[in-house]
């Protein structure tokens, strides 16, 4: 039977672009992330020379500067010695440092340049099989998105990477490709769907914007969950309205932490009770004498009361005492104690 509850769960914090080419802007965001508790942030390369054309429309008419989305990519992009200085930095912050490549260049860049440990392909990449071929053969773990891909066609890539390469090394990203997703449209159910289908790991990369649908992502059997970070509502980008705060992705991570020390609490019913026995002797009712009783007197349901606390004989007791020989004189309010009758 799948956990419900999988410790392993990695949280990816999202940076993409919405550092906007600033490099001060990009620490600011891996401080936050890691700050939050982040194990993982990401970036994206991107090499328009290499994955673009010059009239490739903008997803959103939000950067007002840019001609093109041509001239969107040079303007936001790092160098090599400044995407060195960002991993150094997540190192600094003890966060893994992810980067996912738009193309084959960018995929040489951060392999080459042993920038990252493992790959995140997007969604919009999973035809491009250069790629794909590249980054299976480095032998790291590939976590691939699906937002874009039709059932049939993902069915086939499945295939085509069982035959071809390690599919130990695939994670199978679920993925919605609208921004902001909204909740009746999040479709959850497909990472059990997936998991049983591929026999694979398989994750969750978020874009609703909505901590509920990450905090329900959790309880799934999720190898890692991915979640675009934002520092509050008021900043600027395309992404912001699919984006969680701070503050949010701070209590993501909390509830991570509360979710696995719920998974180990497998404790057995007894184990539990003998540690709140004190407790129980208080809460529990006991049987005591409801009237003074001389020796002799056959014990009845009406010479017993049932109080707190429980202090000699338990109220589950109260049938054995009934119909007994009393052997001492008892009285009123009294506990009932077992040497009182035969």
């Amino acid at each position: 039977m799948i956990s419900m509850f999988p410790a392993d769960a990695k949280i990816i914090a999202e940076i993409g672009n919405s550092h906007e080419g600033s490099l001060g802007i990009a620490f600011s965001f891996i401080d936050m992330a890691a700050r939050a508790g982040a194990e993982i942030v990401k970036f994206q390369m991107h090499l328009p020379e290499f994955e673009s054309t010059k009239d490739e429309p903008f997803r959103a008419d939000t950067f007002l500067q840019d001609a093109s989305r041509w001239n969107y990519w040079n303007r936001v992009g790092f160098s090599l010695n400044e995407w060195i200085l960002i991993k150094e930095h997540c190192d600094h912050k003890k966060v893994e440092f992810m980067c996912t490549p738009f193309s084959l260049e960018a995929a040489r860049i951060l392999w080459e340049n042993k920038l990252i440990k493992r790959w995140k392909i997007g969604s919009g990449e999973i035809s491009n099989l250069p790629l794909l071929d590249y980054v299976f053969k480095t032998g790291a773990e590939v976590l691939l998105s699906t937002g874009l891909v039709t059932q049939n066609e993902l069915d086939d890539l499945i295939n085509f990477i069982g035959e071809n390469y390690d599919i130990d090394s695939l994670v199978v990203m679920h993925c919605v490709s609208q921004y902001p997703v909204g909740l009746e449209k999040s479709s959850l159910h497909l990472i059990n769907f997936f998991k049983e289908r591929y026999q694979c790991r398989v994750g969750y990369s978020d874009h609703s914007g909505n901590i509920s649908t990450a905090l329900r992502a959790l309880t799934l059997p999720i190898s890692y969950l991915e979640v675009h970070l934002k520092p509050n509502d008021l900043f600027f980008g395309p992404d912001v309205t699919s984006s969680l705060t701070y503050e949010e992705l701070e209590f993501l991570f909390k509830f991570k932490r509360d979710l696995i020390l719920i998974e180990k609490a497998l404790k057995s019913r007894d184990e539990l009770f003998e540690e709140s026995e004190s407790t129980a002797k208080i809460f529990r009712k006991g049987l005591y004498w409801s009237r003074n009783c001389g020796i002799g007197t056959i014990i009845s349901e009406r010479d017993i009361i049932l109080r707190k606390p429980e202090q000699n004989i338990s109220g589950f007791d109260l049938n054995k005492v009934i119909g007994k020989e009393l052997i001492k004189n008892v009285e009123a309010g009294a506990p009932i104690k077992s040497e009182h009758f035969k």
